[in-house]
C-alpha cells in the first residue's frame, strides 16, 4: 500500500511539472482524502455460488433441504479510504469558465463483504419424561436445537477513479458540485468463508436445563478478479474560512454517488448491481 501512494504522488508531481509545458491546460488545485460506505442492493444468491466459490467445503457437503435461507441486508455494506488529486481545466480566475469543470484522480481501497446467506433450522422435540415416585405427577424435558450456517464472499480492492466533476463558484463559503466518475479495480485477497453453529437447550424448568453449544469453521482462498464502477457523483463543499489564510484554503465536503458495480468472481456468476456510494472528505488548495 505504501509503494502504491509512493506511486502516486510521483505522478502528482510529474503531472504538475508538465502542466507548465502545457500552457496551463491542466493545473493541479488541491489534495483531497475522504472515507465513506457504500450501501449495495440485494444480491441475489443461491447455495448453489457457495458451492462453487467452496468446492472442498466439508460444512456444504450437508443435507440443506430443511433448512430455510436469509440474506442479511444490513452487512452488505463496503468500506472505503481514498485520497485524491484535484486539477483545474483553466485559471479559477478564468470567468469565462463554463460551470467551473475540474479533474479528479485518485486511489481508493475499499474491502467488502459481497455476498453472504444464511442457512437455519430448529426443531423441539421431547427427550424425556419424568415421573415423581411421590406424587406420580409427570414432568417432561423438552429439547430445543438450532443449527445455522453463514455463508460469506469477501473482498478486498484497490480503484483507480476518476471523475469530471462541474460545480458553482469555487470561491464562495459553499459550493455544490456533480458530475460523472469511473473507476477500474483489483480485486485481491478474495475469501470465502463457512461457518457453522449448533444449540441445544435442554428444558426441564428454570432451576433445571442444559446447554450445549459447538461450532465450526471453513475459509478458503478464492482468486483476484477485476471490478468497475461508473456513477453519478453529487456533492456539496464547504469552505471552513474566509479570513485566515490556511482556513480559506482548506475544505470539507459530502458527496453522494449513486452507481452501477461489475464485479468478476472467476468460480461463480459475474455480479452486476447498483449501490449508493457515501463520502466525507477534506480538501486542502495548493494555489
Amino acid at each position: 500500500m505504501k509503494n502504491l501512494l509512493l506511486l502516486f504522488f510521483v505522478f502528482i508531481h510529474f503531472l504538475g511539472i508538465s502542466q507548465f509545458k502545457e500552457k496551463k491546460k491542466l493545473q493541479l488545485q488541491s489534495l483531497s482524502i475522504q472515507t465513506g460506505y457504500h450501501f449495495n442492493e440485494n444480491i441475489d444468491n443461491d447455495l448453489s455460488n457457495f458451492r462453487k466459490l467452496a468446492p472442498n467445503s466439508k460444512l456444504l457437503e450437508n443435507d440443506f433441504s430443511k433448512f430455510r435461507s436469509s440474506t442479511y441486508n444490513y452487512e452488505q455494506e463496503t468500506f472505503s479510504n481514498a485520497i485524491y488529486a484535484h486539477f483545474n481545466f483553466k485559471d479559477n480566475e478564468d470567468e469565462s469558465t463554463f460551470l467551473h469543470p475540474t479533474f479528479k484522480f485518485g486511489i481508493v481501497y475499499s474491502s467488502s463483504n459481497l455476498l453472504n446467506i444464511n442457512y437455519f433450522r430448529s426443531e423441539v422435540f421431547r427427550v424425556d419424561t419424568l415421573v415423581s415416585t411421590r406424587t406420580g405427577n409427570s414432568t417432561f424435558v423438552d429439547s430445543i436445537s438450532s443449527q445455522n450456517i453463514d455463508m460469506n464472499y469477501y473482498q478486498s480492492q484497490l480503484f483507480l477513479d476518476a471523475s469530471i466533476l462541474f460545480s458553482s463558484n469555487p470561491k464562495a463559503r459553499w459550493t455544490v458540485y456533480g458530475g460523472f466518475n469511473i473507476g477500474l479495480g483489483f480485486n485481491f485477497s478474495n475469501t470465502t468463508s463457512i461457518y457453522y453453529y449448533r444449540n441445544n437447550y435442554d428444558f426441564q424448568n428454570f432451576n433445571n436445563s442444559r446447554y450445549d453449544f459447538d461450532s465450526s469453521e471453513e475459509t478458503f482462498r478464492n482468486k483476484n478478479s477485476f471490478s468497475f464502477i461508473t456513477g453519478i457523483p453529487v456533492g456539496l463543499d464547504f469552505r471552513m474560512g474566509n479570513m485566515r489564510k490556511n482556513w480559506m484554503k482548506s475544505h470539507i465536503f459530502l458527496e453522494f454517488r449513486p452507481s452501477i458495480y461489475f464485479t468478476s468472481v472467476p468460480e461463480s456468476n459475474n455480479i452486476v448491481h447498483s449501490t449508493t456510494q457515501t463520502f466525507f472528505g477534506f480538501r486542502y488548495e495548493l494555489r
